[in-house]
This record gives C-alpha cells, structure tokens and sequence, in this order.
C-alpha cells in the first residue's frame, strides 16, 4: 500500500469525509459531553480536531479499501442520511423553550420571561 494514494484526495473522500466529520463530531460530544451547554471551547475545539482526524483516516479507508465508485456514492448517501438525522436530533435536544405549561424538555429562559 502506498501512502500517496491512500490519502490522495478526490471529490467522494471530501463528501465521506465532511459526514464523518459531523457524524463523528456528534457521536463524540454526546460520549464525553452529555450536556453541550457544559462544554467548555477547549474540550469543543479537541473533540472537533478528534473528529476531524477519526472522519478523515475513515473516509480514506473506505476509498482505499472499496473499488467500485458506485459503492462509495451509495456510501457517501448513507453518511449524508445519518448525518442530517444525527444534526436534527441535536437540534431538537437543545431547543430554548420558555413556557412552562407546553415545555417539551428543559426550560431555558432569558430573565425578562422567568416563568
């Protein structure tokens, strides 16, 4: 195996790699943080760079290791559904509500409208 060809880029490791990165991005936030509100922007900015790199060496894996470049856009499509599922489910866990009588989950209210 040559280490060129296995991390040359092309367009299908780009797209695997920008879902991998959210996919793992979001995986690892909710293993080390169970609260996004209590992350601090150093432990944010290390598990971004982790998913970065995680995203990055998986995508080249799958390029290097499946030939068939239909496989890999049907992979690329798969990635893309699990990322835009994973990101919707992160934004419905963080929604602000202030109205305690139709609150879905944790309150968040600014101080002009404490319930």
């Amino acid at each position: 195996m040559d280490v060129k060809e296995f991390f040359k880029l092309n367009i299908l490791k780009v797209f695997m790699t920008i879902f991998l990165i959210i996919i793992s991005f979001e995986i690892l936030m909710g293993i080390f943080t169970p609260e996004y509100s209590d992350t601090s922007a150093i432990v944010t900015i290390i598990i971004f760079i982790a998913s970065i790199l995680i995203g990055y060496l998986i995508a080249c894996t799958i390029d290097y290791f499946v030939k068939s470049r239909v496989i890999k856009i049907v992979i690329a499509v798969i990635l893309a559904v699990i990322a835009i599922i994973l990101g919707w489910f992160s934004l419905a866990r963080n929604i602000m509500v202030c109205d305690p009588v139709h609150d879905p989950g944790p309150v968040v209210c600014d101080p002009v409208h404490v319930p």
